[in-house]
């Protein structure tokens, strides 16, 4: 049978091939088990487009960054991270023999399909849309003909994750991929309301009316990414007068008589992190000025 858009993998069907499939089920201990090993596949399952994607542009993961259609972010994993994230998946890698075969009353708690190439490792999310209970489709082939699937997967053959085998992992959607990567969050970084306390409490700016408990998630992240960066000296003499030669720029209602950033509520907190960050900019064709809702350093 031939479906066009996808393919189903069906629990209860077997036969021969080289490729090997796992899947990762839900609940704290992440259960890895086999889908097909070298001696089983199920019919119409080949894994021959199953590969590792294209990715020619990258990006460093950040919160709130946003790709365009060809990039990719990616995260650098040292050899703790690597054990943490990806480890519990290449450690099925080697052999099957250790490794229970799901069962088909289990399809509901998969979570992930995913098979290793050498150090490589392709990760495709299963939601719960993907997920069959039970279906039955009209093949329009040749000789078409109806066929029923129960407790099945859907298999798209989109790699929500890869891992390089050389310390990177690439993805596209953080959201997507979170919660099949305990440990990745490390690289999603909120200011903790103690980052929040000291970044108010710098004698750079002028507050009033906002404290940590009402600054936003984004802004929060906006402020770990200053907190972060060795080249924003908040305590710095020279630093701060060229902040505030900036601000006096592209955001004059920051600026104090006495050469403070002023930051009265949300709106001016936001304007004060942009300024910090370098956020704001005048175009080059047109004389326009604007502020930079995403930025990447690029190399002329």
């Amino acid at each position: 049978m031939s479906i066009p858009t996808w393919k189903v993998i069906d629990m209860e069907e077997q036969s021969q091939t080289q490729d090997k499939l796992f899947a990762r089920l839900s609940g704290k201990r992440g259960e890895h088990l086999v889908v097909f090993t070298d001696e089983q596949t199920m019919t119409g399952a080949s894994l021959q487009r199953y590969n590792a994607p294209q990715i020619t542009t990258t990006v460093e993961f950040k919160p709130g960054r946003t790709l365009h259609d060809d990039e990719w972010y990616f995260v650098e994993l040292d050899d703790e991270k690597q054990a943490e994230i990806i480890t519990p998946y290449t450690s099925n890698a080697g052999t099957t023999s250790d490794n229970r075969t799901i069962d088909a009353s289990e399809y509901a708690k998969v979570v992930a399909l995913y098979k290793t190439n050498g150090n490589e490792l392709l990760v495709t999310k299963v939601s719960a849309g993907m997920r069959v209970g039970s279906k039955a489709f009209i093949g329009l082939n040749a000789h078409p003909e109806i066929k029923s699937y129960q407790k099945a997967i859907e298999f798209t053959g989109v790699v929500d994750a890869y891992y390089d085998g050389s310390g990177k992992l690439y993805f596209r959607h953080y959201s997507k991929i979170r919660s099949l990567f305990p440990g990745i969050e490390a690289f999603y970084r909120d200011a903790t309301a103690e980052e929040k306390n000291t970044f108010l409490e710098k004698s750079f700016f002028d507050i009033q009316d906002v404290d940590a408990d009402t600054i936003g998630m984004r802004d929060s992240q906006k402020i770990a990414e200053i907190l972060d960066d060795d080249r924003i000296q908040l305590d710095d003499d020279t630093f701060q007068q060229d902040a505030i030669a900036y601000a006096r720029e592209y955001a004059p209602e920051l600026v104090t008589d006495d050469g403070k950033l002023q930051i009265t509520d949300k709106k001016t907190l936001q304007k004060c992190l942009n300024a910090l960050l370098d956020r704001y900019y005048t175009s080059g064709l047109f004389g326009d000025k604007r502020e930079a809702i995403d930025s990447a350093k690029i190399d002329a």
